[in-house]
């Protein structure tokens, strides 16, 4: 069985990075052949293809463009509220043989001037059976990646809250409609890595009478696994002796869908305990935030090496996902596969990731004084090594590479 996955990247963002997961997880599966096809390769493996590099320099120059127009266009013409995208792109992977002689294809986040809603239309009329994953909003909306408190995407996004003109107005209007289109193709499957997502699409107006089913992403689980706590704070010069809190964001605390205003808050509320220190995973935390939140700060940047990350879950006694707009977040999964309790905002698809017994973990979203509560409970519990192997094994059932793939093929063999 032959696989193709079409995503803009391969390992740079939570998107591609669970792309990259999910085709390295087929191919660890006997009788599946998967491979990556990619505008930006950024691995050194052999089961991804930059296609990027068979094209010509007018449309290499054309994404260097865009990564530079693009967002100066948005700044001029949306509200600063959250992420959006116009489909730009002018590369064709429908022409690529890797396409052609797959059994089935998979369209991932493919933004950032990849391919545009026409190719994907192209794609879809090579009539093999294709499956959109929606790791963010993006298909079902106008242009946002995620609505927030909007709902428009069950009507049909023609009064935007995220842009500030009419041309712009205009521009979402005519992406709805595009996107419109690619519900009348009968070899086309919604897939979502979380069951909130899924009633998402059910509750679209473009994409509800389209098949639709939940297919987590995969953990690898020979890296995210409990390591003893003192171990991995010896690694990582961290105090042993003091409750560490683990923040990890992509883009930290300047991502703006991550909340970390209200976890700002929560934090203060702690007054100043010097018993419990932070870590920033994503980017550095200024000296002034520092000194606000009255608790000492070890920020550490962005980092991209998993096994690092496990280290630091390992050493954390507590990871906070403060979300105000998230839909499968792989953090909150590793986290505990690495025995870290978790706690955070009841926001999107978080509570699928948490294991049962703890979703009662997550406060209601921007509830910054819930947060604290939930905060300072969970620091006072004991977190044993039977805890952390008992948050690994219910991840590793639910989460784990072997279960992920089998569902994936389930789909494959049925017949609808």
């Amino acid at each position: 069985m032959k696989i193709i996955h079409i995503s803009t990247a391969d390992r740079s963002g939570g998107a591609p990075i669970a792309t990259y997961r999910l085709n390295e997880a087929m191919n660890a599966t006997d009788g599946i052949e998967s491979k990556m096809l990619v505008m930006n390769k950024t691995s050194s493996s052999d089961k991804v293809v930059n296609l990027s590099g068979r094209y010509s320099t007018f449309k290499k120059l054309f994404t260097r463009l865009y990564s530079i127009i693009i967002p100066a266009l948005q700044y001029r013409t949306l509200k600063p509220s959250g992420v959006f995208s116009i489909s730009s792109g002018v590369h064709h992977p429908s022409t690529s043989c890797l396409v052609k002689e797959a059994d089935i294809i998979y369209i991932h986040w493919c933004n950032g001037g990849y391919i545009n809603l026409k190719e994907i239309r192209r794609i879809l009329r090579l009539g093999k059976p294709t499956y959109i994953f929606l790791h963010d909003m993006w298909l079902l909306t106008g242009g946002c990646h995620h609505s927030l408190d909007c709902n428009g995407f069950i009507t049909d996004c023609h009064a935007c809250p995220f842009v500030g003109s009419r041309l712009a107005q205009l521009m979402v209007k005519r992406q709805q409609n595009l996107k419109r289109l690619l519900a009348d193709f009968d070899n086309l499957t919604l897939l979502s890595p979380s069951s909130w997502m899924d009633n998402q699409i059910a509750i679209s107006r473009n994409f509800k009478n389209v098949r639709h089913h939940v297919t987590y992403n995969p953990l690898p689980l020979n890296i995210f696994r409990p390591i003893d706590t003192a171990i991995a704070r010896q690694i990582l010069n961290l105090p042993e002796d003091k409750r560490l809190i683990l923040f990890v964001a992509d883009g930290g605390t300047s991502n703006p869908y991550k909340g970390w205003r209200h976890l700002k808050e929560a934090l203060i509320s702690l007054n100043q305990d010097q018993s419990t220190e932070l870590i920033v995973i994503g980017n550095n935390l200024n000296d002034t935030e520092s000194r606000e939140i009255g608790l000492e700060a070890h920020s550490f940047g962005r980092i991209h090496d998993e096994l690092a990350l496990a280290i630091f879950y390992s050493a954390a006694d507590l990871f906070v996902v403060s979300s105000l707009a998230d839909n499968a977040p792989q953090v909150v999964v590793e986290a505990q596969a690495c025995g870290c309790p978790v706690t955070g905002f009841m926001t999107g698809g978080i509570p699928d990731m948490m294991i049962p017994a703890e979703r009662s973990n997550l406060v209601n979203p921007k509830d910054s004084q819930a947060l604290a509560k939930k905060i300072i409970e969970i620091l006072k519990r004991t977190n044993s090594e039977t805890d952390k192997m008992s948050r690994h094994n219910h991840i590793a059932a639910k989460f784990g590479e072997k279960s992920v793939v089998d569902t994936h093929i389930q789909l494959w063999n049925r017949k609808e």
